[in-house]
């Protein structure tokens, strides 16, 4: 994924965790010479639900960033065949940069229950688009962004097996 991902608990980095291999006594990481700007976080440890978030760094501030990993929502064990199938094919939100009203198309795999949820990049809520089952295949929706402040927002879409993200920019 975009930014990369580090592996969870005491464990080693499943991505690209700046060389790092292992986590601090306090069982975290910590990353020299990262620019400002916004980055993804992603935490994957087997056997547990994956956890994200999107990180703003700003004048070389530190930031703490917790996960909670939900067992029993094992996303697959290695190997060919055992993986837990991918239920989002595709998330687009257009157009982007939209003025007033964008689209959120995502396609389905299977039948699902999904929470599609709109955030700002401070990591507040700002809207959900739909919470609930949606079939198999194409599904649209619209975003209306007449009472939002221009800006950067997170389209997050979450099914009970993989979650997906897309950014929309809002201008007026």
């Amino acid at each position: 994924g975009e930014g990369g991902g580090c592996g969870g608990g005491r464990g080693g980095c499943g991505g690209d965790c700046g060389g790092k291999t292992s986590s601090n006594e306090d069982g975290g990481y910590e990353f020299a010479d990262v620019h400002d700007g916004y980055y993804r976080v992603v935490v994957e440890f087997e056997g547990y639900s994956t956890a994200e978030e999107i990180i703003n760094l700003e004048n070389g501030d530190m930031v703490l960033v917790n996960f909670q990993l939900m067992a029993g929502r094992q996303l697959g064990v290695n190997g060919p065949g055992n993986e837990m199938p991918e239920s989002i094919s595709l998330i687009e939100a257009y157009p982007n940069p939209f003025n007033s009203t964008a689209t959120i198309s995502l396609n389905l795999r299977e039948t699902a229950t999904v929470n599609a949820v709109l955030y700002d990049l401070s990591g507040q809520q700002v809207q959900t688009i739909h919470q609930g089952v949606l079939s198999a295949g194409q599904n649209r929706f619209s975003l209306n962004g007449s009472n939002l402040s221009v800006g950067t927002y997170i389209v997050r879409v979450d099914t009970p097996t993989q979650s997906m993200t897309q950014t929309l920019s809002l201008v007026k």
